[in-house]
């Protein structure tokens, strides 16, 4: 790869980030003036620990996949980076089976014990199936950038958050009359949206 495309994709990926950032910090801000603080601190509080188990169920296999692919590619072997990649994805896929059904397993006595509000167990139960979907889509966006194509994961990302926020707003209006507990699923759900959206366009 030139410097000058190695440049050019940081940009992409760089400017992306940029609007992925303010419109989600735009959101944050619509969403607690429409539903106040409580249904963004159930989703809040369980949130980390979604991303706890999709960090370990990834195990730095995307940034792996990105580096050893670009490595087989600068070696002009695209059948061996291909085969890297379906590799890695095999083992993503199994991890990310393999936490979810134990997650399904031991979260109500996990949540139990790290916290005393019943309402985030369903909040939760919403997020699980971003547990297959993220590391599979990471997956994805690791083999583009190690193919150095960083247009693609970047514009993903872009839709992914429209989709999540449009879905958001609309289900904040359809679940209000349902309570707080309904409103917090509501935004799990149109975060898991956002990223099957993203998964299914990358």
């Amino acid at each position: 790869m030139t410097k000058q495309s190695f440049v050019q994709g940081a940009l992409v990926l760089f400017i992306s980030g940029i609007i992925v950032k303010i419109i989600g910090f735009i959101f944050q801000i619509a969403v607690i003036r429409l539903i106040g603080t409580e249904p963004v601190g159930i989703y809040n509080m369980v949130f980390p620990v979604y991303m706890t188990v999709i960090v370990i169920s990834t195990a730095g296999l995307p940034l792996a996949i990105s580096k050893m692919v670009a490595q087989q590619i600068g070696l002009g072997n695209l059948g061996g980076a291909l085969k890297i990649f379906k590799i890695a994805l095999t083992i993503l896929i199994i991890l990310s089976i393999f936490f979810t059904a134990t997650l399904l397993f031991i979260s109500p006595l996990l949540l139990k014990s790290l916290y005393n509000d019943p309402r985030v167990l369903w909040c939760f139960y919403a997020m699980i199936p971003g547990i297959i979907i993220v590391p599979i889509c990471s997956a994805f966006r690791g083999l583009f950038q190690g193919l150095q194509e960083m247009l693609v994961p970047a514009v993903t990302q872009c839709i992914e958050q429209i989709v999540r926020i449009s879905t958001a707003l609309f289900l904040i209006k359809l679940l209000k009359p349902y309570g707080i507990k309904m409103i917090a699923v509501g935004l799990s759900l149109s975060m898991i949206l956002g990223e099957f959206i993203g998964l299914l366009l990358i």
